[in-house]
């Protein structure tokens, strides 16, 4: 079996803040959400942490049902009165949000708010890093709409405050059942009494550790107390190909757990799959194919994915991920056009790009007298400067070095 070489450095990936969410039913008469344990919710707003000042208080509860997913906010306010004289937009007044990504995508989620007035929004929200081609400021793709789907909101206001609950059945989310695992996010935005007029009291509030964009590492909720997360993947530099990656469940990860990774090209076709054994100490070596002919930009939303699952030795699935891979979008694969001693033959189209790109002069940026890289000037490697952009001929010249070669 050919397979990449591991030397390089290492990517540490899926290793995300995590709650939990306990199962269980709304009884009609509210008593269950006595029961439902508190998500974690950080004590301070943004803004509240910059200038000083206190946040109202805030609990959040869930509860995954075997049909819907159930949320409730209750939220303190100095005036309820006055909050619901105010007529304004989502944007500008109190309101109650939830994001979800369904299948545990970073690509894909989908955002519900509401207020105490029962004023609704739901926005269908399509995210995908690429490249860091501007220092270390990676390139994002981004893309929102409204969507209409079926959920129910209750709302109400009380004299310490207001609250809300939602209730999004599992297959308005794409999903056909109750699943292990979904990434979230949540929050309340509330006003100050100050400027800014509004803060969000949100979770998560620390950054994934991670290698790779925050945009893609959501957090997760586990559910239920059957599933499982692990400490990180491992996977080392990235090649189109057959790849080596670890995953670390940690010590306490539950014995008997099977392993399984595939890719999936756009359309949900399998490039490969394989599958390895969980040890003793929650460690498990596995291999991925990522197919070149399957990295297409049609859509910078749809490179192929790598699909990460662990079952249980009951064949219940106990955690499930999926991460985008492709050369410029996602995780990035390493790989330079006209790289020689890959292990995935070339196509057409790669053919012609490194055929190209080794035609063309290797241009890099001049240093400035204090010693830093120009953002206009550009030389060659003899060090001759060839185009300055800040010229009108310097496109023409650049064009001329094309058509030369």
């Amino acid at each position: 079996m050919n397979v990449v070489p591991t030397g390089g450095p290492t990517l540490s990936i899926l290793a995300r803040p995590r709650c939990r969410i306990a199962l269980g039913e709304v009884a009609e008469d509210g008593s269950s959400w006595k029961r439902a344990p508190l998500l974690p919710l950080p004590k301070a707003g943004v803004s509240a942490k910059t200038y000083g000042f206190a946040s109202p208080r805030t609990r959040i509860r869930a509860l995954a049902g075997g049909e819907a997913l159930c949320v409730r906010f209750d939220c303190d306010a100095e005036s309820p009165a006055r909050l619901v004289a105010y007529d304004a937009s989502l944007a500008a007044i109190e309101h109650a949000w939830l994001r979800v990504w369904p299948a545990n995508d970073p690509a894909e989620s989908i955002r519900f708010q509401c207020d105490f007035k029962g004023i609704r929004a739901v926005t269908q929200l399509r995210e995908m890093t690429g490249e860091r081609s501007v220092g270390n400021v990676p390139d994002l793709w981004s893309a929102s709409s409204p969507v209409d789907v079926d959920w129910t909101a209750y709302f109400g206001v009380h004299g310490g405050g207001w609250w809300v609950e939602m209730v999004i059945p599992w297959r308005s989310l794409g999903l056909k059942s109750r699943p292990a695992v979904i990434g979230i996010a949540y929050g309340r935005q509330h006003a100050t009494g100050r400027s800014p007029k509004m803060d969000n009291l949100a979770w998560p509030a620390d950054r994934a550790a991670t290698d790779l964009p925050v945009q893609m590492e959501p957090a997760e909720a586990l559910i239920g107390p059957d599933s499982a997360a692990p400490e990180r993947v491992e996977i080392g530099p990235v090649r189109f190909g057959l790849n080596r990656g670890r995953w670390v469940g940690g010590r306490t990860w539950p014995k008997g757990t099977a392993l399984r990774v595939r890719t999936e090209s756009a359309d949900g076709k399998l490039i490969a799959e394989s599958r390895s054994r969980v040890g003793a100490d929650g460690a498990a070596d596995f291999t991925y194919r990522l197919d070149r002919g399957a990295d297409s930009y049609l859509d910078v939303f749809a490179p192929q994915r790598m699909v990460v699952e662990a079952v249980s030795r009951q064949g219940r699935v106990i955690y499930s991920a999926r991460m985008p891979f492709g050369r410029h979008l996602g995780v990035c694969v390493d790989e330079p056009f006209g790289e020689t001693g890959t292990t995935e033959a070339a196509t057409r189209r790669d053919d012609l790009l490194s055929r190209a790109a080794r035609a063309l002069p290797r241009l890099h940026r001049v240093d400035t007298n204090s010693g830093a890289p120009s953002d206009f000037c550009l030389a060659d490697e003899s060090g001759a400067i060839i185009a300055n952009l800040t010229t009108g001929e310097a496109w023409e010249r650049l064009a001329a070095l094309v058509e030369e070669r």
